[in-house]
């Protein structure tokens, strides 16, 4: 549930059986107000995707090529607000 905005390209489309990020956002029209599309990809097209060293997620991810396939985070902590004081005491927090 939610949306996105500008500036959130590369944020992770989460499973939430496993918690482990599984796409990423690579563009969209998104934003609060409206219901326009965003556009995810599979995070195993990114892995060798991209052409370059740069831009492969396996030269950052993995730059030992241990062959791993896949690694659990920390827990990610979920903030929520109405936004409407500003006011960053009211906010809330929960993992999920």
């Amino acid at each position: 549930m939610g949306t996105t905005e500008g500036g959130s390209s590369g944020s992770c489309l989460f499973d939430n059986a496993t918690g482990r990020c599984v796409g990423t956002l690579h563009g969209g029209y998104a934003a609060c107000g409206n219901d326009d599309p965003d556009w995810y990809g599979r995070l195993s097209q990114h892995w060798d995707g991209g052409g370059t060293s740069s831009t492969r997620l396996s030269n950052w991810l993995d730059p030992n090529e241990t062959g791993a396939l896949f690694a659990n985070g920390a827990n990610p902590v979920i903030f929520s607000d109405d936004f409407e004081t500003g006011d960053a005491s009211e906010w809330s927090s929960s993992v999920p």
